[in-house]
């Protein structure tokens, strides 16, 4: 009991500093300068225009350099995993669940880097998205790529953020037979109060 206790104290204390590290991170990548001096821009500048310091301009050089875009996804993915820690207890929760997840998230990542790659240019996808989608599409083309990138995509997404597609559509279903069956009542009371209203007689009206 007591380790268990230690266990949960120290997830908590990782989760609440990796937001916070999240955080960080978010502001150095929004406010990155490629003139500062960083890790890839070695430059005799000294001026640093990142909101993070010397520190986020080299995070933000080398994430934007090596993931491109795919940075706000390693970001997401973290905040996701911390808030999951926090106030969710998974029933399912196993070791080989974690392997599976942090598995699924090194998919996700290289699959959403390459798929930036194929619709965007000025290297949004950053080196790794190049280098897949490059040697992807020389053994089976553009779109054979596209698609093979997009079927690992939707199950890597469901396997890194924990959640289940089926139960999104089942909710999505739900949702839209209740705006359905609530815009028909809707109008047949309309129809109804409208035909009403013109069949009354004119003295009634009166």
């Amino acid at each position: 009991m007591k380790s268990l206790y230690v266990k949960n104290t120290l997830l908590n204390f990782f989760s609440f500093f990796l937001i916070a590290f999240s955080l960080y991170i978010f502001i150095a990548l929004v406010s990155y300068d490629p003139t500062d001096p960083a890790f890839f821009n070695k430059s005799s500048s000294v001026l640093i225009n990142n909101l993070g310091g010397p520190l986020g301009a080299n995070i933000s050089d080398f994430l934007f350099t090596l993931i491109g875009l795919g940075s706000f996804l390693v970001l997401l993915i973290g905040c996701v995993w911390a808030l999951q820690t926090i106030f969710f207890r998974d029933k399912y929760g196993s070791n080989i669940k974690t392997i599976v997840r942090f598995f699924s998230s090194f998919i996700l990542l290289i699959s959403f880097c390459a798929v930036l790659e194929y619709y965007f240019d000025s290297n949004h996808g950053g080196l790794l998205g190049k280098f897949i989608f490059t040697n992807l599409s020389n053994y089976i083309g553009f779109l054979g790529s596209l698609i093979f990138l997009v079927i690992f995509l939707i199950p890597a997404a469901a396997l890194a953020f924990n959640f289940s597609w089926i139960k999104i559509l089942e909710v999505l279903g739900f949702i839209i037979i209740k705006f359905f069956t609530t815009s028909t009542a809707a109008l047949k009371t309309i129809s109804t109060v409208s035909y009403t209203h013109l069949t009354l007689p004119t003295s009634d009206l009166v």
